[in-house]
């Protein structure tokens, strides 16, 4: 396929990370509000996006995880009662295609902001597992299940960002600073989850009127985790700017387009062995 991200290594890994149009997570009711809004503007990307590329000289895979519907939630919200229990819903998924990809990167690229990305200098035995990983979690329909808290190297599928950065952990290359700089952990309350979790019905009317903060921890409580592209994207900017400034070796800044980006360089690293999908 012919995409006009450069190739500056025989193997590659790129994580591209699309910041959202705007979403507030002071508590619940801020979340729920931007989050609507998003969708119903029609905004693309309503909640941020993260894609993944792999690519050697002989294979290329563009890809991400995506709701099979955009449709899903409204109906669950809005007349099923699941209030933040759409939080924890597991949605029908599927994986994106390089063809609608690569034009729409190509096109966040040109606009300053719309995107960043991640660049993994990587070698033969990364890419192999890397792509071995691709194919098993396609062969075992793991791309159907979509879903904020779902582990991808669990079995579960997941969300976007998260099956991002799983390809980060299955090359042995997540970083500390990245779980800690690229995730929230938040306390949904559990008086207000709604759906096949509680059994219960959450209205709308209700969440407005008291989803005006998270719970705390003595408190009745369903524990949220999400690798938010939100702050990869601001992460990767700020570092950008630092390694800019002041140059660690940690990362080589790098530009496409309008978009900022960083390189590690991890020609060396050995990946880890054995069965890739982990068990309980």
């Amino acid at each position: 396929m012919n995409f006009e991200f450069p190739k500056l290594h025989s193997h590659e890994l790129v994580l591209f990370f699309y910041p959202s149009p705007g979403l507030n997570w002071m508590n619940p009711k801020a979340l729920t509000f931007t989050t609507a809004r998003n969708k119903l503007s029609g905004k693309s990307r309503g909640i941020g996006h993260v894609s993944v590329m792999i690519r050697t000289p002989e294979d290329f895979a563009l890809t991400g995880m995506t709701q099979a519907s955009q449709n899903e939630g409204r109906a669950e919200v809005l007349f099923r009662g699941y209030g933040l229990g759409i939080l924890l819903h597991n949605f029908k998924g599927i994986l994106e295609k390089a063809e609608s990809l690569a034009p729409e990167l190509v096109t966040r690229s040109r606009a300053e902001g719309k995107l960043s990305f991640l660049r993994v200098a990587a070698n033969e035995k990364i890419t192999d597992r890397l792509l071995t990983y691709l194919r098993e979690y396609r062969e075992k329909g793991l791309d159907h299940s979509y879903g904020m808290r779902n582990r991808p190297l669990y079995g579960e599928g997941g969300g976007c960002s998260a099956f991002g950065a799983s390809f980060l952990e299955t090359a042995g290359l997540l970083r500390e600073e990245f779980t800690r700089e690229w995730t929230r952990t938040f306390n949904i309350p559990r008086d207000l989850i709604g759906g096949p979790i509680t059994g219960k019905k959450v209205s709308v009317l209700t969440m407005l009127r008291r989803a005006d903060r998270w719970a705390q921890e003595d408190e009745p409580h369903e524990k949220g985790f999400f690798w938010d592209p939100d702050l990869m994207h601001a992460w990767l900017v700020r570092t950008y700017g630092k390694e800019r400034a002041f140059p660690t070796g940690s990362f080589k800044p790098e530009t496409w387009n309008s978009a900022v980006g960083l390189t590690v360089d991890a020609t060396t690293a050995e990946p880890p062995t054995g069965h890739i999908f982990r068990h309980l």
